[in-house]
């Protein structure tokens, strides 16, 4: 920004007046590089959004993709201070800012704050090997509705048929075919609007535990030969050991 003062003299040499002066600025127009931190996570709390460019100057406001500004605090012709609140933050997404000179009425170019998808918890969190579909609830924070349950199985990342139910909850259906054989299988959540994504909970696949509901006999005497006890139950799986206690 740069500062003039300008006045008026009387051309003709019969007057020397000099009228008063004013001033008179020329103000470059704000332009965005960056902006920081970013991403940050949904549901989190108010903090301090750095915005980092040029041309910048005092009365400068940091604007919301609607259009409206929020708090903003000049630091230098290279950056301002954005207040962050909870409720600008409460969704996850990708958001324009802009910043604006209300003297000039210049705009800036847009930089993008992501804010991601948070996941707490899957339930449940463990399968039995070789279990058919099953349908897995995500609980977490700044759902919408282009969140998508990615699962990663050996390397490979799929998305999954996936039902928003609100901000903090999804559910998804893992298939059969991801249960097959034990392991971990890595879910976390996706915004396909841009949001970015959240960090993984593992689902255990593990074999069943084997059940036991019956012995055949029940009973023998004392003294008697070998015999055959007949084991049943659910669950049982090749390899599987009776232990007699």
């Amino acid at each position: 920004t740069e500062i003039y003062t300008l006045s008026l003299h009387d051309a003709l040499p019969i007057s020397e007046g000099v009228s008063g002066t004013v001033w008179f600025q020329i103000r470059a127009i704000p332009a965005v590089a960056s902006v920081s931190p970013t991403p940050v996570d949904a549901g989190g709390g108010y903090f301090l959004l750095n915005v980092n460019g040029s041309g910048f100057a005092a009365g400068d406001s940091v604007n919301w993709p609607n259009g409206a500004a929020i708090g903003t605090t000049f630091v230098s012709a290279t950056q301002l201070q954005a207040a962050i609140t909870p409720d600008l933050r409460a969704l996850a997404g990708l958001f324009d800012l802009t910043v604006s000179d209300p003297a000039t009425g210049a705009t800036s170019n847009s930089a993008p704050l992501v804010i991601s998808p948070v996941l707490f918890s899957i339930s449940p969190a463990a399968a039995a090997t070789g279990s058919p579909a099953l349908t897995l609830a995500a609980t977490g924070a700044g759902f919408t509705s282009h969140a998508t349950v990615l699962m990663t199985v050996g390397g490979n990342q799929t998305p999954l048929n996936t039902t928003y139910v609100n901000a903090t909850t999804l559910t998804a259906v893992i298939p059969g075919s991801a249960l097959s054989a034990s392991g971990a299988i890595a879910v976390q959540v996706n915004d396909s609007a841009g949001g970015g994504h959240s960090l993984t909970q593992n689902l255990t696949v593990a074999p069943a535990i084997p059940l036991v509901t019956g012995l055949s006999p029940t009973g023998v005497t004392a003294g008697n030969g070998q015999f055959v006890l007949t084991v049943t139950g659910s669950n049982f799986a090749p390899g599987a050991v009776v232990l007699w206690n």
